[in-house]
Parts: C-alpha cells; structure tokens; sequence
C-alpha cells in the first residue's frame, strides 16, 4: 500500500523523524567555499582526461583494446575520490632463450625501451589525473617453469633484477607474480598457492577443446607461439618435437588462465594494460611498449632496431644478422641498427 505524504505549508515532505529537513539555502555572497563536485561529475572529468592521454599510447592494430567511450565510462567506474588510477600489467618474464630471437638472456635495448615508454605514459597519466596513477608490472615468468621459452630460475632471477632497475618512475612498481598472495610466506610457497588454487588439469581443458571455441583459438594461438619461439632440443625428433609442443600449450593454456583467475581475484578494481590489443569486448587497454609502433611484438621475445628513419622497431636475431644490420652496443645493451 502506497503511503501518502503529510506536506509542511510550505509544500516539503515531513521527514519520517517528525522534524521537517532543513530549507536548501544558497550560498551567500561572502561565501568563499568552493562548490563540492558531485563524484559522479568528477570522475566523468577525470576519467575523461585520462582516457585522451592514454589515447597516443594506445595499440590499435590489432583491436585496440576499448574503444573511447567505453574506457572512459570503465575508468569512471574505477576512479575512488583521494586514489590513484591504479593499473596492472603482466609483463617481463624473462629474455627468450631461443638464440635466433634475442642476443642473450639479459635484458637489453629492447627492454629499457619499452620501460621508458611506460615512464611516458605514467607522467601523462599523472598529469591528466590530480590523484596520480599507478603501474604495476607482475612479472610472471614464475608460473610457467615447464614452459620451454622460460630460462632457468637464476636468469629469470637476474633479468627480473636488471628491468626493475631500468626506471626509478615513482608511478611504475614491479611485482613477482609469486609474491601477489598476501598470505603466502615465501616466493615459492606464493606459486605453490596460486597452483593450488587456480590450475587447472591441463587433460581436461584438453577435453574441453572440441566444444569451447574460445578455448580453442586460445590453445591453437599458443601452440603457434611456442612452435616459433621454443628453441630446438638436439637429437630430439621432429615428431616428439610437435608432441613436446603440444603439451607444453596445454600447460601454458592451463597456467595463462591461473593468471588471468589470480589478476581478477587480486587486482580488482585495477586498469588491465597488454602490450597487446583487444577486442572492444575485454575490459583490456593494448598499449605500444615501442613509440608509436603498432606492428611491434613484446620486447622479451625481440632485439631493437633503429631503423633509417630513426624509428624503433622490434626484430628477430636471425632476421637482423641476415639483413646485415649492424650491432651497436648502447648504454643498456645491444640493438641492430639499419645501415643508412
């Protein structure tokens, strides 16, 4: 049943404590407090100034990630008045240990370029938004030990060491994927944890294959990845090969979505960034880690290479060596140059 309202004379509602609320007054003219925002106002504000410089960063060749709209709306939604925008980035594993791919297993030119970019994109961040941003990076070469395009546990050690040091960016934070779980004592026990407690049987997301098409096109996508980037084992024949292959996507599909599980769980309420792009559908922004590049692959699997037209570009070893690209060693190590 619908309650009627008593009206004051003045024509307001009686509040239901008996004691009419007060008359809204306005401000006197003396009045030097400034006028309070509405949050929603403000975040549209904010969100609208942190969408504009997130835009020359943004990847656009291969989905782009959000389009405008939708990130500014999705960023309102995380804005929390007196809080940074705080975003999460997967990221920097380790070198490849493929020889025809990278010069070695520390990090190198490509790196401490890709590193740089993202100090770009954190100050035009913090300019664009009062409360500032942050960027955390989770290294998460971890959780793939079998994977054969991860190096062994001391040069996952020593180039997750070299990347933190390649910034001193008060906005960009580095974090070991094995270290994210709150309760977990040690580094190990942090990866035993999120094992336990997210991984899944790779037999049965093998089962799942012929029935879930996303699950395909993800399994088939990595299988391709690690057909190409995995180096080759002497006296290993091409067919045990192709199996070794085909397992190793399985257990890099199952590890993948125990990652995608854990930045959900964790890190909600986080900006997800991807040195790739994404559909208008994932609530992903792709950014460029190589200026103004949209083509260029992730820096770990890469060798830099300033092309002609002073350009940078991501490039295979082998394809450098085989162009004739010389090799300059810079400040924070090697990278091809193209003869000019």
């Amino acid at each position: 049943m619908l309650t009627k309202l008593n009206l004051q004379s003045n024509g307001r509602p009686e509040s239901r404590l008996g004691t009419p609320p007060p008359a809204p007054t306005r401000p006197s003219s003396t009045d030097t407090t400034p006028p309070t925002i509405p949050r929603n106002l403000a975040n549209r504000e904010a969100a609208t100034a942190l969408t504009n410089a997130f835009s020359p960063f943004r990847r656009r060749r291969d989905g782009g990630g959000t389009n405008q709209v939708e990130l500014r709306s999705y960023i309102s939604q995380l804005l929390r008045p007196g809080e940074p925008l705080r975003c999460i980035m997967p990221g920097f594993p380790c070198k490849s240990p493929n020889p025809d791919s990278v010069f070695g297993p520390d990090a190198d030119a490509a790196e401490a370029t890709a590193v740089r970019e993202l100090e770009r994109l954190a100050t035009a961040l913090n300019a664009a938004h009062s409360d500032g941003v942050e960027i955390w990076i989770i290294q998460d070469a971890d959780l793939f030990p079998r994977t054969p395009v991860v190096r062994s546990a001391a040069a996952v050690d020593r180039y997750s060491r070299q990347v933190a040091s390649l910034t001193t960016h008060p906005a960009i934070k580095w974090l070991r994927v094995g270290d994210v779980l709150a309760e977990a004592a040690t580094h190990s026990s942090g990866i035993a944890l999120i094992e336990q407690r997210y991984l899944e049987d790779p037999d049965d997301l093998h089962d799942r294959l012929s029935t879930d098409p996303q699950l395909l096109r993800t399994y088939r996508a990595l299988h391709a990845f690690l057909q190409n980037e995995a180096p080759a084992v002497p006296g290993r024949s091409g067919r045990a090969h192709r199996r070794a292959i085909s397992a190793a996507a399985l257990d890099q599909l199952a590890r993948s979505r125990a990652l995608s599980a854990l930045m959900a769980d964790e890190f909600d309420g986080y900006l997800r960034l991807s040195g790739r792009g994404y559909g208008p559908q994932e609530r992903r922004v792709g950014i460029n880690l190589i200026p103004g590049n949209d083509s260029a692959g992730m820096p770990w699997w890469h060798c830099l290479v300033e092309r002609r037209d002073g350009s940078l570009d991501l490039i295979k070893r082998k394809e450098g060596m085989a162009l004739g690209y010389s090799i300059v060693e810079g400040e924070h190590g090697p990278y091809f140059q193209e003869s000019r």
